[in-house]
């Protein structure tokens, strides 16, 4: 199972994203998903609600809805909606269908009974990451039986009636769940496929796009850089050997508007809108390799959150007057320039944490704008100094990452975690002297 987007961490994708509209619902319905439709419609003599044969159903995907217990708020973790329920094919006594959520996949069998169309396995509906929790939130559809049916116009249409279970655990006790009745229903699967993509793009911040439903094995996206001219094909994320997702690994320019073209379509049949623009984040200026002694805070994003001090709780700077602050929890971006052949970046760096016993992890990333390298360091505390507010700050450290792509552009980026809860896991950073060589 792959998730959606949580927070994108240089590079690594990880939870929730804005959404990105490519497809239209006003467009013309396509080959398969008019042929779908067109058998899904009943003949002049065929009765209202009249159950449809199983051979009828193959090739018919449906947009599926869900209501769990009434009442019950937050029955369903995530969204849980909206479902892609395509069946593939109708088999002896069973369907065969791909059950499709944002940005994954599965595939599973409805086995005919007297009552309609029984589900042989659990199914998901949402899910969150772990995170610090012992286990990942999730709801899954327990059981179900499915019917199929026209409606009095002549439609296809599904429902359901089933069972939910919802599990979540803390970062210090184990699963709890809770399990109540679920109703769906659906209609024949009329909207175009849509995606969603990062909320923040550019720089160390990575193009991963997740469809809101799967697409067939032959979907491809490209995307078109105008600021170098560039063209570059996706990387297709797969599930079930459907895509459900595309990507890339080049380090992409600030204040820029890409251009996305789609080839492919949906399990009914419908295209994607065949092009789409995003923006990458607004330019930000370029770092002063100085030490941070001018005191200007160009080329360092966010504008909020790192800060250039003469000091932290007592600590002077690394060296010189002045240093680069980055709290933990913050992600953080410094651009710099080369001017000739550098071939690596350094800087001296200094941990600080509030958990004795077990710091957390911090992140330093660097790569040239328009390659697809990313180096990384992970600098530990060594023998830490006791400060103010239950803070320890570690050893003076020097760090060196290469650079072996071409290209002027080089950003540095900065993560550190910050949690401090049942367990702890908390790194800030004091950074100075950043420079390429």
């Amino acid at each position: 199972m792959r998730g959606a987007v949580a927070a994108v961490l240089f590079g690594a994708v990880g939870v929730a994203c804005a959404e990105s509209s490519p497809g239209s619902a006003t467009q013309g319905k396509p080959d398969a998903a008019a042929d779908a439709s067109n058998d899904a419609q009943l003949s002049d003599a065929d009765p209202v609600d009249a159950a449809i044969a199983a051979a009828d159903l193959e090739g018919l995907s449906f947009d599926v809805q869900f209501q769990g217990e009434a009442g019950a708020a937050g029955w369903c973790i995530g969204p849980c909606t909206p479902v892609t329920l395509h069946v593939e094919r109708a088999l002896a006594g069973a369907l065969s269908i791909v059950w499709g959520t944002p940005g994954n996949a599965e595939r599973a069998q409805l086995s005919a009974n007297s009552d309609g169309f029984l589900l042989d396995a659990p199914l998901t509906l949402g899910w969150r990451p772990a995170g610090h929790d012992l286990c990942p939130p999730n709801t899954r559809l327990e059981s179900a039986t499915f019917s199929f049916n026209r409606d009095a116009g002549g439609a296809a249409q599904l429902s359901a009636t089933g069972t939910y279970r919802t599990e979540v655990c803390s970062e210090d006790t184990f699963e709890e769940h809770t399990t109540g009745p679920v109703v769906l229903s659906g209609v024949i699967d009329n909207i175009d496929p849509t995606f969603k993509a990062p909320p923040a793009l550019g720089g160390l911040l990575s193009l991963d796009l997740s469809f809101a439903e799967p697409l067939r094995a032959d979907a491809v996206v490209a995307l078109h850089e105008p600021v170098s001219s560039s063209n570059v094909t996706l990387d297709p994320t797969l599930d079930e050997k459907l895509v459900v997702g595309a990507s890339t690994d080049r380090v992409l320019p600030f204040g820029s508007d890409l251009e996305l073209s789609f080839a492919g379509k949906d399990l009914g049949g419908r295209p994607l809108s065949p092009s789409a623009k995003l923006a990458t984040l607004a330019d930000f200026g370029v770092l002063v390799q100085d030490g941070f002694e001018t005191s200007t805070a160009t080329g360092i994003w966010p504008a909020a959150g790192p800060q250039i001090v003469t000091d932290f709780k007592g600590e002077g700077a690394i060296a010189g007057l002045r240093m680069l602050h980055v709290p933990a929890g913050t992600q953080a971006m410094l651009r710099l320039q080369r001017v000739g052949a550098e071939a690596e970046l350094v800087a001296v760096v200094r941990v600080y944490t509030q958990c004795p016993v077990k710091p957390g992890s911090l992140s330093l990333t660097a790569a040239v704008v328009g390659g697809t390298t990313r180096t990384h360091t992970a600098p530990s505390m060594g023998t830490p100094t006791s400060l103010p507010d239950s803070m320890l700050v570690g050893e003076v450290q020097n760090i060196a990452l290469s650079l072996p792509d071409p290209g002027k552009d080089v950003v540095l980026g900065v993560l550190g975690e910050n949690h401090v809860g049942f367990g702890c896991s908390h790194a800030g950073v004091l950074i100075d002297d950043v420079k390429l060589q």
